[in-house]
């Protein structure tokens, strides 16, 4: 019912001509732009071979790419156009999910992102999303319950996931990719040594965007060391537009500015125009109390003059 009323009402709103004849095939062809949602909703969740699902949505897009250059054909050669089918197949590609990619699907981060994104948190209270996960084979076990946590919220935007282990299934058609698996960061390893795990990592993880995910495909790039990490990967995927990178170096920042919060009484909300330069959360990290602000309700000052103590600028804080 939640299809077949506004497809209803839309054809009552565009139509060429009100006989009942007209109305009726107008809304035929409403109902038709919004009949593949759940279809969307039932194959990712019935099917036991997750690749039919790419073949199945590939051979629905070919179809879709073939009807739109029969239009753009009656446009310039017999100068025709339908708004009946105009506004169906604007109707249609807006009711299409996305789909998001996020690594490391198994782990405790991971597991907090995914619900968020799949209750709307990330991308908006009515976009619909299929959520491709992937995690080495050792963790399938975890995701596994993760997916049934999944099916048993039965949350409205999730219109169907993908577990898998394999770049190619996990990163094909993403508008979106959460890039959250890194090496994990102890004492015992050496920075050096750190950066080289995480480099073949970001290498396969970017190479698999350039390969399968759409072009214009948005990157967050989470985990130390978030600023190389972002770069390695972007380089190694050269077809997408490198401001579709972002490297999440927030913590830092959000601790920098508590301290100073928590050393002047305030609120941290009373901290503004905060930056943390460098990076990498190592030694080459400064952050900048000089441009940073102190908002009151009656004014404005600078971060640097209001705090007397400079050692405490430049010793306590800094470390």
């Amino acid at each position: 019912m939640y299809l077949i009323v506004p497809s209803l009402m839309l054809s009552f709103v565009f139509v060429h001509v009100y006989t009942m004849i007209e109305i009726v095939w107008t809304f035929s062809i409403y109902l038709e732009s919004v009949a593949i949602v759940p279809q969307l909703f039932m194959v990712p969740r019935t099917s036991q071979d997750e690749s039919i699902i790419s073949h199945y949505l590939f051979a629905l897009c070919s179809y879709k790419a073939f009807y739109l250059l029969n239009w753009i054909y009656r446009y310039y050669e017999e100068n025709f156009y339908d708004p009946v089918v105009i506004v169906a197949g604007i109707v249609e590609t807006a009711s299409g999910p996305i789909r998001v990619v996020v690594t490391d699907a198994a782990g405790e981060l991971a597991y907090s992102l995914i619900f968020k994104i799949a209750n709307g948190d990330v991308f908006g209270a009515k976009q619909r999303v299929i959520l491709h996960l992937i995690d080495i084979p050792s963790a399938m076990g975890i995701l596994e319950g993760v997916c049934m946590e999944i099916d048993d919220l039965a949350l409205p935007l999730v219109k169907g996931y993908v577990k898998t282990a394999k770049l190619e299934e996990a990163f094909r058609d993403v508008d979106a990719a959460f890039l959250i698996g890194t090496m994990p960061n102890n004492e015992s390893k050496e920075k050096k040594d750190l950066l080289s795990s995480n480099v073949k990592i970001f290498k396969l993880l970017g190479k698999a965007l350039d390969k399968y995910a759409k072009k214009d495909v948005k990157v967050l790039v989470i985990g130390n060391s978030a600023n190389t990490n972002a770069l390695i990967c972007s380089l190694h995927a050269p077809s997408i537009p490198k401001q579709n990178f972002t490297a999440m170096t927030r913590l830092d920042q959000n601790r920098a500015q508590s301290a100073i919060a928590i050393y002047l009484g305030l609120s941290v909300s009373s901290i503004k125009n905060f930056t943390i330069w460098g990076g990498n959360q190592s030694s080459t990290q400064f952050p900048d109390v000089f441009n940073a602000l102190v908002q009151s309700c009656d004014s404005v000052q600078n971060v640097y003059d209001i705090i007397k103590d400079k050692q405490w600028l430049t010793e306590d804080f800094i470390k």
